[in-house]
């Protein structure tokens, strides 16, 4: 059976809050689950910005394997969130939003 790949588009005006983001939620998933590696959650550069449908995302994140079952609302809300907030200033709603579509439908 294959693996259930979640790929996400990263706006361009949030590249450095969601690598912040990202590098907490990879620490937070291994505290919860030793198991899931950290290659579950990668994100592929592209050669030159905006060229993803000209919509301006920086990047596109992929949440493989056992992370997709392990974000959820209540991990990215309860775990996540609290330790991301501080770092992200002004754009805290909008990476709220980015996080939470991380979570698999």
């Amino acid at each position: 059976m294959a693996e259930e790949i979640h790929v996400v588009p990263v706006p361009h005006l949030l590249e450095r809050e969601v690598s912040v983001a990202l590098d907490v939620l990879r620490r937070e998933l291994r505290e919860h689950d030793p198991t899931v590696p950290e290659s579950a959650i990668t994100v592929s550069q592209p050669s030159s910005k905006g060229v993803f449908g000209g919509f301006g995302e920086a990047a596109l994140v992929y949440v493989a394997g056992a992370a997709t079952k392990a974000i959820t609302e209540r991990f990215i809300v309860d775990i996540v969130w609290p330790k991301v907030k501080p770092l992200v200033e002004n754009k805290d709603e909008q990476v709220l939003n980015f996080l939470r579509s991380l979570i698999p439908k």
